[in-house]
């Protein structure tokens, strides 16, 4: 569940589990809006199998453009977590924060713990 407190930390709590028995592509977004403007951190922590086509964490939509701030995820291994992050320079109060995947069917994978912070 994508929880606001009063810091603006805004936190998704609960495992994005990847792993299919054919060739698959996820693409989970969220929009969030009232934000005030200014920095923000999107991060992930991530681990897995590795050998995926392509995973990234991404934000568009913040400041009226059609630009996209984004980080490659690597996955290296079992139980070898690591967390990715980007800096938003949010200007309109808006962002839309996702994960993009495209995974092989052998792949298999975890996302968790989706936070974006407030820096300034």
């Amino acid at each position: 569940m994508l929880k606001k407190t009063k810091a603006m930390r805004i936190q998704e709590n609960g495992a994005t589990t990847t792993g299919k028995k054919q060739h698959s592509r996820l693409n989970s977004t969220k929009k969030i809006t009232g934000l005030s403007n200014g920095t923000y951190q999107l991060s992930v922590w991530s681990m897995g199998g590795g050998g995926e086509n392509a995973i990234k964490l991404f934000a568009r939509g913040f400041d009226n453009s059609e630009k996209e701030i984004s980080a490659q995820i690597k996955n290296t291994g079992w139980k070898k977590w690591k967390q990715y992050s980007i800096e938003i320079p949010v200007q309109n109060g808006e962002v839309e924060i996702g994960i993009f995947v495209d995974a092989n069917k052998e792949n298999w994978g975890n996302l968790d713990d989706i936070e974006l912070v407030k820096l300034n």
